[in-house]
């Protein structure tokens, strides 16, 4: 098996794995739970993990782009027509790729829906690898 570079978060150099996710992709994961980019074979998989940015990336919130970009279509094919009036939804967007991913809402206690932080699990960006910045609040 390939050489791993050290974690960028328990700096640990042994102790990795490459674990499947969604039929055959691969992904290298730490024993801290720090994990790599999902790739297609084990070898590219081992290789995104050695070439990970040695930066980090801040998670930002941004409309959802996909959203953003359906409502346009919908509004250019039918101007006159119905078309939500609400804000776009948002989306946790990595400041190094541009990746989107999703953000989740949840009831507080007041019963009021409020943004969920990201999840602790995800400690680097699951498309570019770049350690996600500490601190990062909603």
């Amino acid at each position: 098996m390939s050489e791993f570079v050290p974690c960028p978060f328990c700096k640990r150099t042994d102790g990795f794995q490459v674990k499947t996710v969604w039929k055959s992709y691969k992904f290298v994961a730490c024993q801290c739970k720090a994990a790599g980019p999902v790739m297609r074979t084990e070898e590219e998989a081992i290789e995104a993990w050695n070439d990970r940015p040695l930066d980090t990336c801040a998670f930002s919130l941004e409309y959802d782009r996909e959203e953003v970009e359906r409502r346009q279509r919908a509004h250019e094919e039918d101007p006159f027509g119905l078309f939500p009036q609400s804000m776009p939804s948002v989306a946790w967007t990595c400041s190094r790729c541009g990746t989107q991913y999703k953000a989740r809402y949840a009831p507080s206690e007041s019963g009021a829906l409020g943004l969920l932080p990201l999840p602790s699990w995800m400690k680097c960006c699951p498309n570019c690898g770049a350690k996600i910045a500490e601190g990062l609040s909603v």
